[in-house]
């Protein structure tokens, strides 16, 4: 077996390295960050525990499920210097987004770089006699053999999502029948039964209504208030009978239109540049205005149900000022569309008691589309099946188990205070918004440069963790149980001036690139324009299959309007306040201080401290 001690490459190939570098995790995150780091002219080793790459989205995963979209368009999942290369913009399935992995790890020989079938049993921290330190890994290879290799540098790009690290709820006194939903293949096995299901995640979604379309019937808890929001949001709203589940399969509305334009995407309305330069408190009021507009029903199926559902999400006070910030949102709107047709029922409750099959709520406030002024009693009988979506927990690797894994503590999401650059994380920074792969490739542009000396960890990072921290929690008040969420456009921005990537806007008398650069989606490739690793031509191929005239549409651009004539009289606010910004008493408990929501832009909230 190779090791870094053991390489062949020639003296003058050895003068170009700069680091050894092991990679655990052969997923989206771990193959851009094998990709990076052989481009900064790094030694690599990736091992991977799977036959092949892709981890959650592999062939073998036993997480994937059939029926498995993904939540952000191809352009969004696909990595920033390789579009997709069919250029069509959809929600991938599972097995589509493989093919794709399969093309960039191929486009650029990664696999020569992964071990398959390999387990990593032991991460051992070592100290040279000239006082460097170095990671020594023991791992299992596919033949049974215990093997080890060194590596200056760690990159652990396992994720979060490891289906031996399930979280599973207390579920005192059922006697059932009891899954995971990582253990969820398909609803076959589920025809005719009564089934539970916990939790109203984007996994939930998909399986709730997969399992509702054979059940006897489908029942979903959820313990706290919750919001969701639909894939494609203009056609949800404005298209009569439309539904999310059929538009996934077909890739047509329900009057048999094709759906191809970016601004019809939910990522167009969630990540646009124009947004960012909004206050909080403005930016939620108008998607306050899409819920109430679902609240009128007549369009896209499930709109009253999400309407309503969105409205107790939101809860009371500075939470509701905050519109859809302050939790996380399931991307999609399956579920609703399934209630609204009967096909389940909903239960939002704090807890809930189990006695044999039986299944009480008895501090019920809302089922389906009704809100109980006072907690109500439910009861459920004869459930066959509980599926639990709850998620999975953290769990630390075998010489690690000593590491802080509140991810809030850790720079960026990514880097352990005290380990600088030598240990990173990827796949931990969850945005709220956008997609987790993009900021996983902008972390591992960051970290092979870093590794190469060309960029430095700030001086004081472990304490920018610290603020940026108490900011997310503060932001993020009602999403206690994802310490991972970020803000997807502010964070991209930081990233993106520690790696020095800043997408410089195009000029407004090349008015079709400039409009999109602000109206559409932040998409990866924008950060491929300028900076280390430039690749210009990957925009401009992008950019030449996805033109303004053929990509906006009225719905879209009337909500951009919308939001224009919001932000001309907040300049001149937002101008005064950033003077007296600074002469206004802070108290150290007041984290996200005075005027936060109403005088500063959206994108500078939480993650400019870089």
């Amino acid at each position: 077996k190779r090791t870094f001690r053991q390489s062949l490459r020639t003296d003058n190939e050895k003068r170009q390295i700069q680091k050894r570098v092991a990679i655990v995790g052969a997923g989206p995150s771990g193959l851009v960050a094998c990709k990076e780091m052989l481009e900064a002219g790094h030694d690599v080793i990736c091992l991977e525990r799977n036959k092949g790459i892709g981890g959650c989205w592999a062939a073998d995963s036993k997480i994937a499920y059939d029926g498995l979209y993904q939540t952000t368009s191809s352009y969004f999942s696909a990595f920033s210097d390789f579009p997709p290369p069919d250029g069509e913009i959809k929600y991938w399935r599972g097995d589509e987004y493989r093919q794709y992995l399969d093309q960039y790890a191929a486009r650029y020989k990664l696999l020569e770089h992964i071990q398959f079938q390999c387990s990593v049993l032991n991460v051992e921290e070592c100290v040279e006699n000239d006082g460097s330190k170095y990671w020594k890994l023991e791992y299992v290879d596919a033949e049974g053999n215990v093997n080890h290799c060194v590596a200056d540098n760690l990159i652990m790009a396992v994720g979060a999502f490891q289906p031996e690290n399930k979280k599973l709820p207390d579920l005192k006194g059922y006697t059932g029948k009891v899954v995971h939903s990582a253990d969820y293949v398909n609803n076959k096995e589920f025809a005719g039964k009564r089934v539970l299901v916990i939790g109203v995640g984007e996994s939930s979604a998909d399986v709730t209504t997969d399992i509702s379309e054979v059940a006897k019937s489908t029942t979903v808890w959820s313990r706290r208030p919750f919001m969701i929001a639909p894939r494609y949001p203009n056609k949800t709203l404005f298209t009569k009978d439309f539904s999310e589940s059929d538009a996934l399969v077909t890739g047509r509305d329900s009057k048999n239109n094709m759906i191809y334009k970016a601004a019809d995407f939910l990522e167009s309305a969630t990540t646009h540049r124009i947004g960012g330069l909004l206050p909080l408190y403005l930016f939620a009021i108008l998607r306050r205005g899409m819920i109430g507009f679902g609240g009128i029903g007549l369009m896209g199926k499930g709109l009253k149900q999400m309407s309503v559902w969105a409205t107790l999400g939101m809860g009371n006070g500075t939470t509701k000022l905050m519109g859809d910030q302050s939790l996380v949102v399931t991307k999609s709107s399956r579920m609703s569309q399934a209630c609204s047709e009967g096909k389940m029922d909903v239960v939002v409750s704090k807890t809930a008691e189990f006695f044999g099959t039986d299944v009480v709520f008895p501090d019920s406030i809302l089922r389906n589309m009704e809100e109980f002024e006072k907690p109500q009693s439910l009861i459920f009988k004869d459930i066959d099946v509980i599926v639990c979506c709850t998620g999975f927990k953290p769990v630390p690797m075998k010489g690690l188990e000593h590491i802080d894994l509140d991810v809030r503590s850790w720079y960026k999401n990514c880097f352990v205070p005290g380990y600088d650059d030598r240990l990173a994380f990827l796949g931990y920074a969850r945005p709220h918004q956008g997609g987790l792969v993009a900021v996983s490739e902008m972390l591992a542009r960051y970290c092979a440069l870093l590794a190469r000396g060309d960029r430095k960890l700030p001086k004081n990072y472990a304490e920018l963790a610290k603020v940026e921290g108490g900011l997310s929690d503060a932001y993020f008040s009602q999403a206690h149980q994802t310490q991972q969420l970020v803000d997807y456009p502010s964070f991209m921005a930081s990233l993106a001036k520690l790696v020095g990537c800043e997408p410089d806007m195009p000029s407004p008398f090349n008015f079709s690139l400039f409009a999109r650069y602000w109206t559409f989606a932040d998409w990866p490739v924008w950060y491929r324009q300028r900076g280390p690793g430039a690749n210009p031509e990957a925009l401009k191929q992008l950019m030449s299959t996805c033109r303004f005239q053929d990509h906006m549409c009225p719905e879209y651009a009337m909500m951009l309007v919308a939001e224009i004539l919001f932000l001309f009289p907040f300049l001149p606010l937002y101008r005064i306040y950033s003077v007296l910004e600074p002469l206004i008493a802070i108290g150290e408990e007041d984290v996200l201080h005075p005027g936060w929501m109403y005088f500063r832009r959206k994108i500078d909230l939480l993650h400019s401290t870089a």
